[in-house]
């Protein structure tokens, strides 16, 4: 029996660039920390003021802003490398057609995931409170989202990697959980528990991504 996929909705406060995401391996020279760590802060705020001024737009049809994510979450964040990095050591295991098929329904999850959540925006505010550069290539940003309710702002940290002068997502933690390492360990259960393997798993993206494509 299939098991209930994970519920991405309860991961992210109002779906404000919540996205995913994980580790990428990036070969680059070396760049001096405090550049990496400016760069890595203007990136975030680039994205973030995209993000809202693409998808936030009233009366625009579901199809257009799906398009638009599927670009932005394509063009800014490292896809293939985080979604390798979920499956984890499953990937050995995969043929190359269970691999391209598991990229793309990764990437229709992630964008039919989230679009319809940039259209309940409400004006929440992002805040960057500081930016450490951890390497030569890989930068955390530390940053807020407010609500203009007056809620505790929720801590949503950036991991960004750099190469050839491209700034990526990596990863996201939103209040201190990971969301590449939450999505990590749900697709290994639902591996594990559909005893069909990755065509298992393959099977419960494509039920999920079509239901969400219904609604």
């Amino acid at each position: 029996m299939p098991m209930r996929l994970f519920s991405i909705a309860g991961f992210s406060r109002r779906g404000v660039l919540a996205a995913l995401a994980a580790a990428l391996l990036l070969v680059a020279p070396p760049a001096r920390a405090d550049d990496l760590a400016v760069g890595a802060q203007k990136f975030v705020e680039t994205l973030a003021d995209d993000a809202i001024g693409a998808l936030t737009q009233p009366n625009v049809p579901r199809d257009e802003r799906i398009n638009r994510f599927r670009t932005l979450f394509n063009d800014r964040f490292a896809v293939r490398a985080i979604g390798r990095h979920i499956l984890g050591r499953h990937w050995r295991d995969t043929t190359p057609a269970q691999q391209e098929e598991y990229f793309t329904l990764f990437e229709d999850l992630m964008v039919v995931s989230y679009v319809d959540r940039f259209a309940r925006y409400t004006g929440d505010k992002l805040t960057i409170v500081r930016t450490r550069a951890d390497s030569d290539q890989y930068a955390t940003v530390f940053s807020q989202f407010k609500a203009d309710t007056g809620a505790k702002p929720v801590a949503v940290d950036w991991r960004i990697g750099k190469a050839k002068d491209r700034y990526f997502v990596m990863d996201v933690v939103v209040a201190g959980a990971s969301m590449s390492g939450s999505l990590k360990s749900q697709f290994a259960s639902i591996i594990k528990s559909s005893g069909n393997g990755i065509d298992g798993l393959l099977t419960e993206l494509r039920q999920k991504t079509e239901s969400l494509r219904a609604q």
